[in-house]
């Protein structure tokens, strides 16, 4: 695309760390660039980043957890290389650290895919750890735990939270199969991300980082936001 001569590129990165080389030369040919839904690791080789608060999501996850869970063994399912899931595990673990009662006994890095966090999760419930409760990075990673819960006939002892709110975690939280996850607003970070990409082709000046905010989903507020769609 940059051969090509685009004049802006909107990236997703998964892997924070990953695009330096190809945005440098992105940037040295006066592209404009648009980070989208996580953050790159240089922030100077990008012109602005709009994603959802994803401190806050796990935050929020973690505020709500500590009203169900006087105490706990947890596993956290996790995306190491990504700087979304890395505040997202952070926040969540920032807001459960004032309960002594609340332990971390494992950490299974799935890369947020359900078709890698269901078997890894499966070798995990052989290692007969004992445990309560998952925090996932994302809802793909939730489908996966709750898939392998099944499957193991566990799902009735194990409380699953998450972050997304995507349709089919929402059906699973309406199910009562999931607890709670923290909903993003993807059209919300579409719409915005439009409207700061025309800016900055009109040379217009624009934050250099906007946050979206989420907002805590149980089975009480599932039905508000629409079971059958995003956000």
């Amino acid at each position: 695309m940059i051969d090509q001569g685009v004049d802006a590129l909107i990236i997703n990165p998964v892997d924070w760390k990953a695009l330096k080389d190809v945005l440098q030369k992105a940037k040295d040919n006066g592209i404009a660039i648009l980070n989208v839904d996580s953050d790159i690791f240089d922030e100077k080789l990008t012109d602005a980043t709009i994603k959802s608060d994803n401190y806050q999501a796990g935050q929020i996850v973690g505020n709500y957890f500590l009203t169900q869970h006087p105490k706990s063994n947890v596993v956290l399912l996790t995306h190491e290389a990504a700087k979304s899931s890395q505040d997202r595990i952070q926040g969540f673990l920032d807001a459960v650290s004032i309960n002594p009662e609340i332990k971390v006994v494992d950490r299974i890095d799935c890369q947020g895919q359900t078709e890698i966090a269901m078997p890894k999760f499966k070798e995990f419930l052989a290692k007969d750890i004992q445990f309560d409760t998952v925090f996932c990075l994302n809802d793909l990673a939730s489908l996966g735990v709750v898939a392998a819960l099944e499957e193991t006939n566990l799902l009735n002892q194990v409380k699953v939270y998450g972050v997304d709110a995507t349709p089919d975690s929402k059906a699973l939280i309406y199910e009562g199969m999931m607890t709670a996850t923290a909903a993003q607003f993807p059209t919300q970070i579409g719409r915005k991300s439009a409207q700061i990409l025309y800016d900055l082709l009109d040379g217009k000046s624009v934050e250099k980082e906007t946050k979206i905010p989420v907002k805590l989903i149980t089975r009480d507020n599932v039905t508000s936001l629409g079971i059958d769609r995003w956000q």
